[in-house]
């Protein structure tokens, strides 16, 4: 809904450009302003979905490079060692970094969709509550690898940047091949994008 406001794809990454880009200057005080990249703020917690909506415009490769950058420069890094850019409401920077740490986040978390990022590890293993376990492993991963070349689910081609709770809710395999250098054609057709709220 939002991108066909703006005048569809092409000129909703050009904001999003522009809204990661733009330096942020600000006029007065501003408190709890920190984890700066751009106008985005990973401090301020009504952000922090924001790096994601690449996937949703067909550019997941721009969403993998941005959670890469906010997972290294913004926790633990601050000038004063702190673990958070800003603050904990009610764990929402903490959970952010864990989903996100696990290459994927709920992006609205009232539905059953999550949208996928980049692995920071190399596997992670979510036992889900009911017996079962979901595997998500990123071959090749590394500092520079954070780009998504290709994904399987189960050991079927998965070419979409987002995956439905029911994809996995008896437990299974992700598996991501990482590379160096974006995969523009992964997960960036009009049809693979994310479920609109």
């Amino acid at each position: 809904g939002l991108i066909n406001l703006v005048g569809g794809r092409k000129n909703f990454i050009k904001k999003l450009d522009s809204f990661f880009n733009t330096p942020y200057v600000p006029k007065g005080i501003a408190r709890d302003v920190t984890g700066m990249i751009g106008m985005y703020c990973q401090g301020n917690q009504p952000d922090q979905q924001t790096a994601y909506y690449y996937d949703y415009a067909g550019q997941p490769w721009k969403t993998q490079e941005l959670i890469r950058k906010i997972l290294s420069e913004m926790y633990g890094s601050d000038k004063f060692g702190l673990a958070y850019p800003g603050m904990d409401d009610q764990g929402s920077t903490s959970s952010w970094y864990v989903f996100s740490a696990m290459g994927f986040y709920t992006v609205d978390p009232s539905s059953p969709d999550y949208i996928i990022g980049s692995p920071l590890f190399d596997e992670v293993t979510i036992h889900m509550g009911n017996g079962k376990d979901l595997i998500i492993e990123a071959k090749n991963n590394s500092e520079k690898n954070c780009y998504i070349q290709s994904a399987t689910l189960n050991g079927q081609p998965w070419n979409k940047p987002w995956f439905s709770h029911a994809d996995i809710a008896n437990g299974g395999k992700f598996v991501f091949e990482m590379g160096p250098n974006p995969n523009e054609n992964w997960g960036s057709a009009p049809d693979a994008a994310p479920p609109s709220m």
